[in-house]
């Protein structure tokens, strides 16, 4: 799955065999193209079915995207195979991956790029119990450090994009400024600031669910008067709680 066709594939199949209805679709970082991928692709076959992106992804949620500039240019394919083949090396790879799948390092790096303040030991466990020594999430790691996710421009697809977006930033992501072309070169985007660095859904999964909520109720009114609508997105497990609090009270059915 390093591409985002893969992942798009497989939500895709998801939505056809549980959701079936307009969701919300929120994707975090880096995964950004995938949410691209799933809304302005009409009619693809998935399964032997059709799937309509435009109908099925009523808003998205980028959280923490990448610049706007990185998904409008593609990395030139010399440059993709030059990193991805120095990442793939045994000897390098072996290194890397045993100096940065320490937990030190882990928190060092969260604190710096990810973290608004200091990343929680929840957080560490949880990277740790999912990276360390797994060699099924360094293909992926290796993939994402060489660019693969964008090894095409999405600035076409992201300017046809018809839905409602918003691009959620944290107040202590250094990188708001640069998101700016989300705004000006989208049709129906805007950027929304709350509390947090990079990781929103995890650092700041109660303002992040707001956000969310509000697109939740758009979609329900628009709906052709109906109030019950199934909601598909993707967020870290810390979100759950604060999830499941709220939908006592609520009546849209989310998945």
């Amino acid at each position: 799955l390093f591409f985002p066709k893969s992942w798009a594939d497989g939500i895709r199949t998801l939505w056809k065999a549980e959701i079936q209805r307009p969701c919300v679709l929120v994707v975090q970082g880096a995964v950004t193209p995938v949410g691209i991928a799933l809304a302005v692709n009409d009619d693809v076959t998935v399964d032997g079915a059709t799937f309509d992106g435009s109908y099925a992804i009523d808003s998205l949620v980028f959280a923490s995207p990448p610049i706007y500039d990185d998904l409008s240019s593609a990395i030139p394919e010399a440059e993709l195979s030059f990193n991805y083949n120095v990442w793939s090396n045994p000897i390098v790879s072996s290194v890397v991956f045993g100096v940065f799948e320490q937990r030190s390092i882990i928190r060092f790096f969260s604190n710096l790029f990810l973290f608004e303040e200091k990343c929680d030991e929840e957080w560490l466990d949880y990277a740790m119990e999912e990276a360390t020594c797994n060699t099924l999430t360094r293909e992926p790691v290796k993939a994402f450090n060489a660019g693969l996710l964008n090894h095409v421009s999405y600035e076409t697809e992201l300017q046809t994009i018809k839905q409602t977006v918003i691009c959620l930033c944290g107040t202590g992501d250094r990188r708001t400024e640069k998101r700016k072309g989300y705004e000006t070169e989208m049709r129906n985007c805007r950027i929304q600031t709350i509390r947090g660095g990079n990781v929103l859904p995890w650092e700041n999964p109660t303002e992040t669910l707001e956000i969310i909520q509000s697109l939740c109720r758009d979609t329900a009114t628009a709906a052709d008067g109906s109030n019950r609508k199934r909601i598909s997105f993707s967020l870290k497990e810390k979100i759950e709680p604060v999830l499941k609090q709220w939908l006592e009270g609520q009546d849209n059915q989310f998945e």
